[in-house]
């Protein structure tokens, strides 16, 4: 992961980190959300047998791609912190 650089002529730390919470909180409320998402067997039966099974793995890579970004965002938080 390419972290910012601290310098004289950049974005302050103060202001980046700022940012960097904001967007983590977004996406936390986001994935708070898409929690509440979790398929149920009576929606997806008149499909077919598997189609649950689908369901829950596509809802499930959807919240690992969620988590990812607030993984990827806490590592620039935690970099911006120690630069400080």
């Amino acid at each position: 992961m390419t972290l910012p650089t601290i310098h004289f002529n950049g974005t302050g730390a103060d202001d980046l980190l700022a940012d960097n919470r904001a967007a983590y909180n977004a996406i936390r409320a986001a994935y708070d959300a898409l929690r509440k998402t979790a398929p149920h067997g009576r929606d997806y039966y008149p499909q077919s047998e598997e189609a649950i099974q689908h369901a829950v793995d596509e809802y499930r890579a959807r919240l690992t791609a969620l988590h990812g970004v607030m993984a990827e965002l806490d590592h620039i938080a935690m970099h911006l912190m120690g630069v400080k």
